[in-house]
This record gives structure tokens, C-alpha cells and sequence, in this order.
């Protein structure tokens, strides 16, 4: 029964391209209540960014926030909130962060800056 199987997803592959069937979906964003206070909108940033897709996000991301989120503004704090769940994929987030790859303009920002700075010193560390 195992080889019947087996014999034909050669012939499956051959049918189709990988390309074409491969799919990706960005999880939309959570609504969050309006009348979020400061504190609870730290504690849930806080734990939004240790718990990320990737985990050297989650480290490097939960690190600055543990570091510097009590310092954030309130506008700082929105920047940082439609970063970290603006639905940007995991691993582009990382290459920007880590200033491997150009970051787009739109996404530019004082926080992300900050970031920057802070993994850069955070890997010199390691």
C-alpha cells in the first residue's frame, strides 16, 4: 500500500510546480480595546515580544522591550506596536533589526533605530 503511494508523488510533483502551490497568509491583527491603558499596553507589548515567530526575535525583541519599553512614549509605543504586529513577515523583521537588509521607508523610524542600535550592542556581547 506504502509503494502505491509513494510511486505516484513523483508524478504529483511533475504535475505541479512547488511554486505555484505554495501559499502564504499574514495573520491579521488582533484589535486591540481603545481604552487600553499604558500599563496594560506595555505588559502586552512586553510579552508580544518575547513570544514571537522566530525565536531570536522573541530574544533580541523582548530583551530591548525589557530594557527600554518603560522609557517609550506614547507615540513611541504606537510605533512600536504596528512594528512588532504590523503582520511584516518574522524573518524580514529579524534582517532589518539585526541592519542585514535595507530597511523600506515607510517602516523607518526612531524606534527602529533604537532597535538597531540595541541588537547591535547586544551582539557584540555575545
Amino acid at each position: 500500500m506504502h509503494s502505491k503511494i509513494l510511486s505516484a508523488i513523483p508524478r504529483l510533483v511533475n504535475l505541479t510546480s512547488w511554486r505555484s502551490c505554495a501559499q502564504f497568509t499574514i495573520p491579521t491583527r488582533k484589535a486591540v480595546p481603545k481604552d487600553e491603558t499604558l500599563e496594560v499596553k506595555r505588559a502586552r507589548l512586553l510579552y508580544q515580544s518575547k513570544k514571537r515567530g522566530i525565536l531570536e526575535n522573541g530574544i533580541l525583541l523582548g530583551n530591548f522591550f525589557s530594557a527600554y519599553g518603560s522609557q517609550l512614549s506614547p507615540d513611541q509605543l504606537a510605533t512600536y506596536d504596528d512594528l512588532v504586529n504590523g503582520g511584516y513577515p518574522e524573518w524580514d523583521l529579524y534582517y532589518w533589526i539585526c541592519g542585514l537588509r535595507p530597511v523600506p521607508e515607510e517602516i523607518k523610524s526612531d524606534v527602529l533605530q533604537m532597535i538597531t542600535v540595541f541588537v547591535q550592542g547586544f551582539r557584540k556581547k555575545m
